[in-house]
């Protein structure tokens, strides 16, 4: 069966065996992760301030006793998530294959990063990022849209998913980024009015009439469950290897042939049946489809999962955040923390030990001595002592010991220690502060090494969507290095100097994989360089006058720069020489820079002598480069 089939197929699937199908799926799927889920929205509340157990809370109010919390949980999370906010992960498209291109890659790149600044996805990651750290996963996904209300053109997006346990996967997947899943659920509940406005066509299930279990979670008395549901089909197709080393469907191989230069006519050289999948979405209740099948572009469904930590117990995955073992420490300390308050509130005031006699005629005076601020206290003077201070027993301190353990027990469970909550410890040199931080954060890398993950999986699904939403010739923004965009056109036909038809900027031709660099932002690799200049000046005190502009350059205080170029200016000729590069010199490699990337990309715009006088300026702008002993 060829691809151009598969929709037949789909359509023989009939409503009634879809919606067995996806009832029976859902059903596995919250079996699988069940206790999982539960104990997910157990970490979520009881960071949200919910850490006391209901009986013991009911019974201490009912005494009229305090029960106090002192969340201690936000801070630990705030610092995982915090790290993660300095060290953003970007996608990178890298070439694959031979029929690859560099360029097309660097174009992929550049429309990854313009998708995601329109988009706001770095808001999305932070999101999924701290619902993984809190509870041990978070979902975002990548939808299409039409540019706009009158365009035929769509745009590729990046939405985040703000109710977590609104989503399920297929528990059977076996690879960490969960590319493999073979269905996925979506739902939200809506009550029964909102439900017949929204589909006028459709009816709710009937309660009053009964239904089997295969129906739980779909249908409640005022609400019901809608859910997009996706699937992957299996398909058969015949694919074919051409001999420009291209591999297309069969229908697509005979259109290339036909269009094909003349001179090199491009010819089937392989030919076999392949598997592979197509991807479809539904909106379904329990017991109708309310749209589709509506099939999908891409070969991946696009809902992606962040996780926390990730174990396999008996062939259930079993995930969880920071919260999970802490939630014990927390309570303790909650408890310890309570008792050493109400202990302390209900010790009275260290009262006076007198007799009526020596106060007799003073009883106002001594009646108001805790209220009022008396320069002396008047007294009889009878055969017994003077009037004296009776001191309490102070609060037991294994109270406030147990206090302490709690705290430094939660410190363990979530991996999160003093240096990382901002607490001094004894290294003095900046290489030793440096490598207990790095020791700290080593800790809780988990996290964000499974978010790269995540964000990589979206850009193999965007990659895998471009060349069929743009997938005509028009011309797309492209992100540049300096944050601004260029508009590059893509797909354009065009003929080269033989005569024979080409695509330039053909985003279709080609496979690219998608990595991820990430690491610390350039002003926190400037200040190791500092902390590194620091120790170098006291292990090797001669060299520090001559290192001190560098030292200064790299600080972050106001007037570093100009408290450099005075110290550049103290240093002898030879030296300052091979000191920082000049400023001026800098901001000229900058533009540089800038004018190669715009130069590059109008070269892909061009043809023919303008293309050629284009050439001719980026070859002017490499020998500056050269003069300078730099390379782009």
């Amino acid at each position: 069966m060829d691809e151009n089939n598969t929709m037949d197929r789909v359509d023989d699937f009939s409503p009634e065996d879809l919606l067995r199908e996806a009832r029976e799926r859902r059903r596995m799927a919250v079996d699988a992760e069940r206790e999982g889920r539960l104990a997910a929205l157990e970490d979520l509340k009881f960071v949200n301030g919910e850490q006391w157990p209901v009986e013991l809370k009911n019974a201490r109010h009912a005494e009229g006793r305090p029960c106090l919390t002192v969340n201690r949980l936000p801070s630990f999370i705030d610092r995982v998530v915090g790290d993660q906010r300095q060290n953003k992960p970007a996608i990178k498209v890298r070439p694959a294959d031979e029929s690859s291109d560099p360029v097309i890659a660097d174009i992929l790149g550049g429309m990854i990063k313009t998708i995601e600044n329109r988009s706001g996805a770095e808001a999305v990651y932070d999101a999924a990022f701290e619902q993984a750290v809190t509870m041990g996963f978070g979902f975002f996904r990548v939808e299409t849209a039409y540019v706009g209300d009158d365009s035929f053109d769509q745009e590729i997006l990046i939405k985040p998913v703000n109710n977590p346990f609104s989503v399920y996967l297929d528990p059977s997947t076996v690879r960490p980024d969960r590319s493999d899943a073979r269905w996925a659920f979506v739902t939200e509940t809506v009550g029964r009015d909102e439900f017949r406005r929204r589909f006028p066509g459709a009816s709710p299930m009937d309660l009053e009439a009964g239904v089997g279990a295969e129906y739980d979670g779909w249908f409640e008395k005022d609400r019901v469950r809608i859910a997009e549901y996706w699937v992957k089909r299996e398909i058969k197709k015949k694919v074919c290897l051409l001999s420009d080393g291209r591999t297309l469907p069969e229908a697509e191989a005979v259109a290339a042939m036909a269009s094909g230069p003349k001179d090199a006519p491009v010819r089937i050289v392989a030919k076999r049946e392949a598997s592979c999948h197509r991807v479809y979405q539904y909106l379904v209740t329990g017991n109708e489809v309310l749209e589709g099948p509506n099939p999908w572009p891409g070969r991946f469904i696009p809902i992606v999962q962040v996780v926390g930590k990730e174990l396999n117990v008996q062939g259930k995955k079993a995930l969880r955040g920071l919260v999970r073992w802490a939630r014990d420490p927390q309570r303790m300390y909650n408890y310890w923390r309570t008792m050493a308050t109400e202990i302390v509130a209900l010790t009275p005031k260290a009262p006076y030990l007198v007799t009526p006699e020596q106060i007799e005629g003073f009883e106002a005076m001594w009646r108001d001595a805790n209220v009022k601020s008396f320069p002396y206290l008047l007294y009889n003077q009878t055969n017994g002592a003077a009037p004296q201070r009776h001191f309490p027993q102070p609060a037991p301190q294994g109270i406030f010991s147990e206090a302490a353990t709690a705290a430094e027990d939660m410190k363990f469970a979530t991996g999160v220690h003093d240096e990382r909550l901002g607490v001094a410890g004894a290294e003095i040199s900046g290489r030793a502060i440096t490598a207990r931080q790095r020791q700290g954060e080593a800790s809780t890398f988990a996290f964000s090494d499974n978010l790269c993950r995540a964000i990589a999986f979206a850009g193999r699904i965007i990659v895998d969507l471009i060349p069929k939403i743009y997938d005509t010739e028009r011309v797309v923004p492209v992100a540049m290095a300096d944050g601004s965009e260029a508009f590059v056109p893509v797909n354009r036909a065009a003929v080269d100097a033989a005569g024979n038809p080409v695509v330039l900027n053909d985003l279709g031709r080609g496979s690219y994989f998608v990595t991820i660099d990430t690491g610390p932002s350039y002003a926190t690799q400037r200040q190791e360089a500092a902390a590194s200049m620091l120790e170098f000046a006291r292990a090797v005190p001669e060299a520090a006058p001559v290192m001190a502009d560098l030292i200064a350059k790299n600080m972050d205080w106001p007037g570093a720069e100009e408290i450099a170029g005075r110290l550049r200016k103290t240093l002898p000729p030879a030296v300052a020489g091979n000191a920082a590069p000049d400023p001026d010199m800098i901001i000229k490699m900058k533009k540089l820079e800038l004018e190669f990337d715009r130069l590059r990309l109008q070269l892909l715009k061009l043809e023919g002598d303008e293309r050629a006088n284009i050439r001719k300026t980026i070859v002017d702008v490499l020998k500056e480069f050269k003069d300078y002993g730099q390379r782009p």
